[in-house]
């Protein structure tokens, strides 16, 4: 049973990685991803669901994973999930801050601290589910 739990915290950890990476390739211009490739090619749908994944899906499987990744790491540790929702969610916003301090590249955005919240909450309720 325990092999069945690891291997999916691991597929969990790193599937929204591999999507969002390829997310990142060919649907969004312009990003340290393309510029290390050299790929100019990005496909961006017009639509509603277009925008978000361009937008904020791609931080939602960040956070996603990070959670997976962090509980799976923090093994050791009895409260392994609430440590990992809150360095998730601390990691998150300062990310967002030091964009919005312009010390990273990138778009201070308050939806992508709401959807890594959403994603953090998501992976609370499936662990919660499997423990």
């Amino acid at each position: 049973m325990k092999n069945k739990k690891t291997f999916f915290l691991v597929t969990n950890a790193t599937i929204p990685l591999v999507l969002g990476l390829v997310i990142y390739t060919f649907m969004k211009s312009g990003t340290y991803i393309n510029t290390f490739l050299n790929i100019d090619f990005a496909y961006i749908p017009k639509t509603i669901i277009g925008i978000f994944i361009i937008n904020w899906f791609c931080d939602f499987l960040w956070s996603y994973a990070l959670v997976f990744a962090l509980f799976l790491v923090l093994s050791p540790f009895k409260n392994r999930l609430t440590i990992s929702c809150i360095v998730s969610l601390i990691l998150g916003i300062v990310l967002e801050t030091l964009q919005y301090a312009n010390i990273l590249s990138g778009t201070f955005d308050w939806w992508d601290i709401v959807i890594e919240v959403v994603a953090i909450v998501t992976v609370t309720f499936i662990l919660k589910k499997l423990l």
